[in-house]
């Protein structure tokens, strides 16, 4: 079966938000993770806030109509995020390099493939749809 990977716009997502949700839970229920079904649908509510986030990009991989993977990214704020992991980013690069390295940056913050999935390249070509027009070519994961 055919995958195709194609870069979505936010107002798009929503067509796409079940099967997300559906590869979320099945990408991230095993080790290291062990999140619990509750963790995918948490997710899917963040999605819909994060689509709003300035330099907002989303890809999908799709089989047959199926969704089999997706990433998602978006510019990193000038003033430097406190919520999640950001603190300890900060705290490890200092002020000088994070505002230089990170501010204005892509940051990719979500990347699944379903586990039928792994091993095929869908990952690279996922991160590569979502990073490919990055404008000073500066991107990090989170």
């Amino acid at each position: 079966m055919t995958v195709e990977v194609r870069t979505v716009e936010a107002g798009e997502l929503n067509q796409y938000a079940d099967g997300i949700r559906e590869v979320y839970a099945r990408a991230f229920a095993a080790p290291p993770w062990d999140e619990d079904p509750a963790g995918a649908d948490r997710y899917a509510e963040r999605l819909a806030r994060d689509a709003l986030r300035p330099g907002f990009t989303a890809a999908v991989a799709t089989a047959g109509g199926t969704v089999t993977g997706f990433a998602t990214a978006w510019i990193t704020p000038e003033v430097f995020p406190a919520d999640r992991s950001y603190g300890q980013v900060a705290e490890a690069l200092g002020p000088r390099r994070t505002r230089g390295w990170l501010c204005g940056a892509l940051e990719v913050n979500e990347l699944a493939v379903a586990p039928e999935a792994h091993g095929t390249g869908l990952g690279a070509a996922l991160l590569h749809a979502v990073t490919g027009p990055v404008p000073d070519g500066r991107c990090w994961l989170l």
